[in-house]
């Protein structure tokens, strides 16, 4: 089993990898045979013009069968685009954006917990915001400038060639012309995008950081720009801008230029054909008003494959999402009778050429707190997830209570465990809430019993509201060591048979980190308790301590 997050490849076809996305098919299908409709009746109703303005110059008398194909023509465009415009919102709305966003919340509640690090909610949070966004334009803007602008301009070229060769000849070079441009656009925007991308994001974060270290800049005289990082970070950045226009540039001046000549040609050879070849006024205008519809429409058609881009890249980071592996459970949750935890041969890698664990073996028993010690690397953090099932193990097993964690299920596990990890995060909501997280169903007794438990007491008294006071986004209005204690009673408060501490202490006094222990201990009187701990004290007050050691769990 391979744990590295690979990019999923580009889908061969935009609207099946929408389809894929949606789950169901969209109706994106739908509204491309609708634009498609419109715009062919749009060019035959030009052609059909000739013989009404043959009438209307006094040439030819009124032929009904024009008239009647003219107007048929002019109401089929008219209907077809219609419908096409209002089942887009609908396929846009529903179809595509709300079911990949269901399927995009309904996935993250499956996907391997192992999956979620620093950039998940960021690529979870763009997927859904900006990257539905995109594809929302697809069916009510993308697909009707793209369809009408190629399709309407060869219906017209394949017209012409029935009335004027050469000119229908000019007039099918631009269609194949555009095509191939969009193409090389596409493929230009493939490899200069993602550069620049990442030229912003670091700019943002130097921009960010230049602005936490204002006091040190100014202070050695590197205000404004003479920070060489930021200088030079902007720098490449606009860099990077003007490269992407430039390359940009290319395809479309490369079309202009292709299709301006096109459209000289097609109106000389028209204007040739008038004057010696005898074909009428009515004729001539429209063989003008073709190549004018075939040219101007194909321009801007061009200007979506930037959209077509977007497109590919929105459906692509969604696949990025649902893609994500999930763990397999069990047919029937088992249920542990007893909180033990045996590691038996176990090997874990998350690359298959780089494992961190290779049959590795201990025994976690009840009782007392066990602590995990062992150099920053070696995987501490990683055999703590591994025990709360955030990913499967490679070879060998975890069991809990002599039951296999992959047999037990995730959500079992889950309740079985709690986990307080070292980067608290806290809801933007009070401390009493932030809390009672741990045990919904909690009275307010228990939750104040619980904060008790984890020093809270004098941070409730020195907040303005209490109990009722916000902590800010991500706990910002408490401190590091504040959070934690927060974290600990939530973990305190749901009361699991197993509790996992990852650095806990970290930010603790030794006041409060003594207090915190010896409330773990007379927690870990019947529990199973396992700490991660650099810090002395945690690891001096320890029942049990295992060293990670090379691969392997060795008992100290």
């Amino acid at each position: 089993m391979q744990h590295d997050m690979k990019s999923t490849p580009r889908r061969h076809d935009l609207l099946h990898g929408i389809e894929q996305a949606a789950g169901t098919s969209t109706g994106v299908s739908t509204l491309i045979l609708l634009y498609g409709l419109s715009a062919i009746a749009q060019g035959i109703a030009f052609v059909s013009a000739i013989p009404i303005m043959r009438h209307m110059l006094g040439g030819e008398p009124a032929d009904p069968r024009a008239i009647v194909m003219f107007a048929a023509c002019v109401v089929i465009a008219f209907v077809a685009h219609i419908i096409g415009l209002t089942k887009s919102s609908r396929v846009s709305v529903y179809a595509v954006c709300d079911r990949i966003v269901q399927r995009i919340g309904s996935k993250v509640t499956r996907i391997a917990l192992g999956w979620f690090d620093a950039t998940s909610a960021a690529r979870v949070s763009e997927a859904i915001s900006d990257d539905v966004q995109s594809l929302s334009h697809l069916g009510p803007v993308v697909l009707p400038g793209l369809i009408s602008g190629m399709v309407t301009p060869l219906t017209v070229a394949v017209a012409a060639l029935f009335i004027q060769p050469i000119v229908g000849i000019l007039l099918l070079i631009v269609v194949p012309l555009a095509g191939a441009c969009i193409f090389w656009s596409m493929k230009v925007l493939h490899r200069v995008h993602p550069l620049e991308r990442d030229a912003d994001l670091e700019l943002s974060e130097v921009v960010l950081e230049n602005a936490a270290l204002q006091p040190v800049l100014r202070s050695s005289g590197q205000s404004g720009m003479r920070w060489d990082h930021l200088r030079d970070t902007v720098d490449n950045s606009t860099r990077m801008g003007i490269d992407r226009l430039k390359a940009e540039g290319r395809p479309s001046m490369f079309f202009q230029m292709g299709t301006q000549l096109c459209f000289a040609g097609a109106l000389i050879t028209a204007t040739l054909a008038a004057c010696f070849h005898g074909i009428d006024v009515a004729v001539f205008a429209v063989l003008c008003l073709l190549a004018i519809r075939c040219v101007e429409p194909l321009t801007l058609a061009v200007q979506y494959s930037d959209e077509l881009y977007r497109d590919n890249q929105a459906v692509d980071a969604v696949h990025r999402i649902l893609d994500a592996p999930e763990l397999k459970e069990p047919d029937q949750s088992a249920k542990p009778e007893s909180y033990d935890i045996r590691i038996d041969g176990m090997g874990f890698g998350y690359r298959k050429d780089a494992p961190i664990f290779s049959g590795a073996n201990a025994l976690i028993q009840p009782g007392g707190i066990t602590a995990l010690i062992g150099p920053s690397g070696a995987g501490k953090s990683t055999l703590a997830k591994l025990i709360a099932r955030f990913w499967d193990v490679d070879e060998g097993s975890i069991a809990i209570g002599g039951i296999d964690v992959r047999d037990i299920g995730s959500e079992n596990v889950m309740r079985s465990i709690s986990f307080v990890f070292q980067n608290v995060f806290l809801f933007d909501t009070t401390i009493i809430e932030n809390i009672r997280i741990g045990r919904p169903d909690a009275t307010r007794d228990e939750i104040v019993a619980a904060a008790h438990a984890a020093r809270l007491d004098d941070v409730i008294e020195r907040l303005p509201h209490g109990w009722d006071s916000p902590v800010g986004q991500r706990g910002s209005l408490l401190s590091g060591g504040e959070r934690q204690r927060v974290a600990i009673a939530r973990a305190l408060l749901k009361n699991s048979p197993i509790l996992i501490l990852d650095e806990i202490t970290s930010a603790l006094d030794n006041t409060n980190e003594k207090a915190i222990l010896d409330t773990l201990h007379a927690y870990a009187r019947d529990k199973t308790v396992v700490m991660i701990a650099h810090r002395h004290n945690a690891i001096r007050s320890a029942s049990h301590v295992l060293e990670i050691d090379r691969g392997n769990v060795v008992v100290k």
